[in-house]
């Protein structure tokens, strides 16, 4: 078999796409599989490495935003409903996503906000 230019090209076009459908796979290995199996990341230790890296703490809370207004000190919150139409939906459960997913967005931005405002380093318009 004679390889020319042609050959080459092809080959190299063949080995970079098979490499990089090689770490998609991976990669939806580690976020897909392992999890479902029990191995997961140790969400602690990276806490730990934050700290260490970036001056900073982090603290996880779990608590429950559905109820509305009394509580809406988070970071990171959110909720779904099944799939189904919205017609389908009950009332209450579109308001608990309201709650959840919008109002406790605003109140946490009503709280930081003039802290950050205070502190013009962490502040970017």
């Amino acid at each position: 078999m004679e390889w020319n230019l042609l050959s080459y090209a092809g080959a190299a076009f063949l080995g970079y796409y098979s490499f990089t459908f090689l770490l998609q796979v991976i990669h939806g290995v580690r976020a897909f599989v392992l999890p479902t199996i029990g191995i997961k990341k140790n969400l602690k230790k990276l806490g730990e490495w934050a700290a260490v890296t970036y001056g900073t703490e982090t603290k996880v809370i779990s608590m429950d935003f559905s109820g509305g207004v009394e509580i809406y000190d988070v970071n990171n919150v959110g909720v779904s409903h099944y799939p189904e139409f919205f017609t389908h939906m009950k009332r209450e459960d579109a308001w608990k996503m309201i709650n959840v997913n919008i109002l406790s967005v605003i109140m946490m931005t009503h709280i930081i906000l003039p802290e950050m405002a205070a502190n013009v380093c962490y502040l970017t318009m």
